[in-house]
């Protein structure tokens, strides 16, 4: 009787030593259920990885695109620019309209008032042409932008590059005036500084333009976008970073 319950009791410590266990594995799975390991992107993924620790990557053919939109883009930008230049340059000069002045622009009587509203408008062009020139959630040309990493599994590489702001806080043209002839004058100082960066920064794109077109064989479709002087005199090493 004695090693009957004996052998009894046994079993049932046996019994309560593996509930014990099993629980304690039950709650290691729900540790582990609640608590996941953050995923980390690899060194040769394709497509666009949105991981905050590491910025946007994109392929070689998504840079290809985003490139191209924002060289297209930083174009047209200057060329508004300068025609704002010119437009202030009136403003300083001839912008005070009177009788005896039929000073006009476009069959427009110039004042520095219509010049004002018509540096709004042509800032608000500006940012809208940043603005589409985004691609798949990347913009090489806006001040929001993070640092891109561009894949190129070919040669076992990546480019690193960071945005070159080409809108208006990019370029610090906010509240723009040509009211006054002393306004006008600052106005244009600031942009044909805005200019100046903004040629700065359209190289260096062109100079992406160009290392992608040496190292990931992307050259007909640069060509076929139009403007093939983009890739000639590029400056190397202002924007683009080579890793082995």
């Amino acid at each position: 009787m004695t090693t009957d319950i004996n052998a009894a009791v046994a079993s049932l410590a046996i019994q309560s030593s593996g509930l014990a266990v099993n629980r304690a594995r039950s709650a290691l799975v729900i540790e582990r259920t609640v608590a996941p390991t953050p995923s980390r992107p690899t060194p040769d993924s394709l497509g666009l990885s949105l991981d905050p620790r590491r910025g946007i990557t994109l392929t070689a053919a998504e840079a290809d695109r985003a490139v191209s939109r924002s060289i297209a883009a930083g174009q047209r930008i200057i060329d508004n620019l300068r025609n704002l230049e010119s437009q202030l340059s009136i403003a300083i000069n001839d912008g005070l309209v009177s009788p005896r002045t039929e000073l006009r622009l476009d069959e427009t009587r110039v004042s520095r008032l219509n010049i004002t509203s018509a540096a709004g408008r042509t800032l608000t062009a500006i940012d809208r042409l940043v603005a589409q020139a985004e691609t798949g959630r990347t913009n090489l040309i806006s001040s929001s932008q993070r640092e891109a990493t561009i894949q190129t599994t070919e040669f076992g590489g990546r480019i690193s590059v960071r945005a070159q702001p080409l809108d208006t806080e990019g370029l610090s043209l906010g509240g723009l005036s040509a009211l006054t002839q002393a306004e006008a004058a600052e106005a244009r100082t600031r942009v044909r500084a805005a200019i100046n960066v903004a040629t700065d920064r359209l190289n260096s794109l062109a100079a992406l333009a160009d290392t992608l077109e040496s190292r990931g064989g992307t050259a007909q479709s640069f060509l076929e976008f139009g403007d093939e002087s983009l890739f000639t005199g590029a400056i190397r090493g202002r924007l683009v970073n080579l890793r082995a």
